[in-house]
């Protein structure tokens, strides 16, 4: 199975970095108003794991698990989205951060997955993904 990946290093500690991209505090205690408004309509939850209504895509489930300040898994239970999980390791005072996408296409449709993948949505994940996140832990720790 091709890889669809990106990975950066963040000006910041593995609890800052995974607090502020997962929205999950690292205490375990959420403020379910504030994973609503990240994630979307909290359909039931048990321990870490929550499973949500998407609140763009209203006909997507998301099953996701949170192992503050590790991990952070996202799978589409009713749909042909990719999974994503999101790896948060310390890297001397920052952090590597690691998004793998594992994609549920099968065949010929997988290497078309990855080929769009490396010429364009890279680029843009990079852009509306990991620089928001980059840019806020230069501008907090300047």
């Amino acid at each position: 199975m091709p890889r669809l990946s990106l990975t950066s290093l963040i000006p910041g500690a593995p609890k800052e970095v995974f607090q502020y991209v997962t929205k999950f505090p690292v205490s375990g205690n959420p403020a379910l108003a504030i994973l609503e408004d990240t994630y979307g309509k909290v359909i039931e939850s048990t321990g870490n794991i929550y499973i949500f209504h998407d609140k763009q895509h209203d006909y997507i489930t998301w099953e996701c698990q949170f192992d503050a300040p590790h991990k952070r898994t996202m799978k589409a239970l009713n749909s042909s989205w990719s999974d994503r999980t999101d790896t948060f390791i310390k890297a001397g005072a920052n952090t590597l951060w690691t998004i793998d996408w594992q994609s549920k296409a099968t065949g010929l449709a997988v290497y078309t997955q990855w080929m769009a993948f490396h010429i364009k949505v890279k680029r843009e994940a990079y852009r509306n993904i990991i620089d928001p996140v980059v840019s806020h832990f230069r501008d907090t720790n300047k």
